[in-house]
């Protein structure tokens, strides 16, 4: 058996761009997860549209990630889900900072077929293509950790983020949260 996947491809981005690393959001949530006093410290890092296709989370509208920036922070990004019509421009005056290690990223997307599971017995190497940055598809972590609905993953060397040495796998729990787990 297979489950489809969308790996990401980066390119420059564009004022038409749903889909991108760094730079600013789109939209903004109604409410941030964090307090204000963090927003000096806390910044915009990716925004994914939720398109019932690539990513599926439900009455949400776009899935965006935060994180840390000051030296010694804890690199796993902040998952903010926004919900159908509730996107809105800075609600709250809040303007965060833009990431200074994000580079300005549009994603654009290649649909492939992964397997359901591991292939046993092939190499190391032969395995590497499951852990590129994409959404839906194989979770090559599914052995070992069981967080929730496996939603896609991020990987640090494309497209160039700060994530500690690890990916980013992003996980849709059961009260329609995600959460970000670095592994």
């Amino acid at each position: 058996m297979t489950v489809t996947a969308y790996y990401m491809k980066f390119r420059p981005r564009t004022d038409d761009d749903e889909d991108f690393i760094g730079g600013r959001p789109t939209v903004c949530p109604s409410a941030y997860p964090w307090p204000e006093e963090d927003d000096e410290v806390i910044a915009f890092l990716a925004q994914f549209r939720v398109d019932g296709a690539r990513l599926k989370i439900p009455d949400a509208e776009w899935l965006q990630l935060y994180q840390g920036v000051e030296e010694g922070d804890d690199p796993t990004p902040i998952a903010v889900v926004i919900s159908k019509g509730a996107g809105q421009d800075d609600p709250v005056g809040r303007r965060l900072p833009v990431h200074p290690e994000a580079p300005k990223q549009g994603i654009s997307f290649e649909e492939e077929e992964d397997p359901d599971h591991l292939p046993e017995g092939i190499a190391y190497e032969s395995q590497g293509r499951y852990f590129l940055s994409k959404l839906g598809g194989l979770d090559p972590w599914s052995q070992q950790f069981e967080e929730g609905r496996f939603l896609g993953q991020l990987h640090e060397a494309a497209p160039r983020l700060n994530l500690g040495g690890r990916a980013c796998g992003l996980y849709l729990r059961s009260d329609n949260t995600v959460v970000a787990v670095l592994r």
